[in-house]
């Protein structure tokens, strides 16, 4: 797979500096703790942290946020601009669901790859299409949601180097014309605002064979997504095209889902999200990862909300808004901070099991039984409990919208299947959950349970699994499209 070299971005997600800084606050810290003394009230004035680092491989959620709290405390102040201070938030805001789009069959598969004009002679793995130069992989159940690469692109450019070429990756100008092209004869150009460009890197050994390092061979062209002229952030929330030397596609990586419009939530006060950024409760756990220096106070210039994409992996199914906090330290050091914006918080504690001789009965139920239960219920402890965990984790989120039900405002309930049809495996590994089926859920709802589920006909794409044959049948997931 071809490697972009790292550069910041709007996120705030840049190059991490070495944490000497911090582990020298650690352990001075630690050595007055040992010694009966605390540290004075002026050493742990509030503060915040600069730009966060690229993904690492993932710590303690609660570990990141007790250091993200720390440092704020341990650096110096935070403080806000006059323009910052004075931001007026809209009252409300639109939430969006994502739109899975169509079942990820071959046949649609097969299309996506004939629209990017790949060779009709073509293998097929699982959840790909080759040729004998393009590789074309799907990250979901949704065709739209892919990454093209050219396999050959990177030896060459190796080769190419080796034998004593020098390589001129193009300019900024003329990928992003060579790359707004592109977009535009594919139809996928709508709703994208360009953002930056930055370098591809392919490995090669110098000339004289001394040495090998990564070499500047393509200029990727990097798209913000939009939702009704609403910028989306996030992690991978972006559309990238590569361009290589000679102006020709080398790359195009299309990992976001639309979005379609499912109601408004009201926003909190900015204040609140400020104390939340004080306390280190940012809406992307990597932004623990941080680069810290020698800061002595952080100024928030300016304040905007935005749509939110949580992590590929995770189970949240919106785009929901956030505040983005746009700051600078004083050496200069610039960041954006993602905070909740949502005046809505679920999360309120796990629910307690329900007693042993119901458990049992749950246990028991068939698959269409438990997605009837599901749907009708108003027991917390019972949907919860019937909740596989990647579906647990999505109800417990802080951040999550609540839903209200209301006893009996489920009428009319059918259900069409099973169908042989998978979830996400990023989300649902086979090797773990190697039974999956999905069910078709018709029904009336009478009253509004969420800004997605108004009052009238339903329709709801159900997904159950089990990890054993013999294992109590549990609810992967319920969307409104397959």
């Amino acid at each position: 797979m071809m490697r972009t070299a790292t550069e910041k971005s709007r996120t705030g997600l840049g190059p991490r500096r070495v944490w000497a800084t911090a582990l020298g606050l650690v352990l001075i810290l630690a050595l007055l703790a040992a010694c009966g003394e605390r540290p004075s009230a002026s050493s742990t004035a509030e503060s915040a942290l600069t730009t966060a680092a690229p993904s690492q491989p993932s710590m303690n959620d609660s570990v990141g946020q007790a250091l993200l709290a720390f440092w704020f405390k341990a650096a110096g102040e935070i403080a806000l601009s006059d323009a910052a201070a004075s931001f007026v938030p809209p009252q409300t805001f639109p939430v969006y669901a994502m739109d899975f789009g169509d079942q990820l069959t071959q046949e649609a598969m097969d299309a996506i790859a004939t629209k990017l004009g790949m060779g009709a002679a073509r293998e097929h793995p699982p959840t790909e299409v080759r040729d004998n130069r393009w590789r074309l992989m799907f990250m979901s159940q949704d065709p739209n949601y892919f990454l093209l690469e050219d396999t050959l692109f990177d030896q060459q450019m190796s080769d190419r180097i080796s034998a004593g070429e020098q390589i001129q990756p193009p300019s900024g100008e003329k990928a992003r014309a060579a790359a707004d092209k592109y977009l535009s004869s594919l139809g996928y150009a709508d709703s994208l605002q360009f953002e930056e460009t930055t370098s591809h890197a392919s490995l090669a050994t110098s000339a004289d064979g001394k040495s090998s390092r990564d070499y500047p061979t393509a200029t990727v062209v990097k798209y913000r997504v939009t939702l009704d002229g609403v910028p989306l952030v996030g992690r991978e929330a972006a559309v990238t095209v590569t361009i290589g030397p000679n102006g020709a596609i080398v790359g195009f990586d299309h990992q976001v889902h639309a979005g379609k419009r499912v109601g408004v939530v009201k926003l909190r006060p900015v204040a609140e999200a400020v104390a939340d950024l004080k306390a280190g409760l940012t809406e992307d756990p990597s932004q623990a990862w941080t680069e810290v220096g020698d800061l002595s106070q952080v100024t928030i210039d300016s304040v905007e909300v935005v749509e939110y994409r949580a992590y590929p992996a995770s189970p949240e199914r919106y785009y929901k808004p956030v505040y983005v906090f746009h700051s600078q330290a004083l050496e200069g050091t610039k960041s954006d901070w993602l905070v909740s914006a949502f005046d809505a918080a679920g999360g309120n504690g796990v629910p307690p099991d329900p007693p042993a001789g119901q458990r049992a009965k749950l246990d028991a139920l068939d698959a269409p039984d438990l997605i009837t239960l599901y749907l009708t219920t108003t027991d917390p402890a019972v949907i919860f409990y019937l909740s596989a965990p990647t579906l647990k984790s999505d109800i417990l989120a802080p951040n999550r919208y609540p839903e209200k039900r209301h006893e009996g405002d489920v009428a009319n309930l059918t259900l069409k299947g099973p169908a042989n049809i998978s979830l996400d495996p990023h989300e649902y590994p086979p090797a773990e959950w190697p039974i999956q089926e999905q069910f078709v859920a018709t029904y009336d709802l009478t009253a509004e349970r969420d800004p997605s589920m108004p009052p009238g006909p339903q329709v709801s794409f159900v997904y159950v699994g089990r990890e054993k044959p013999d294992s109590p049948w549990k609810l992967l997931g319920v969307g409104s499209g397959p």
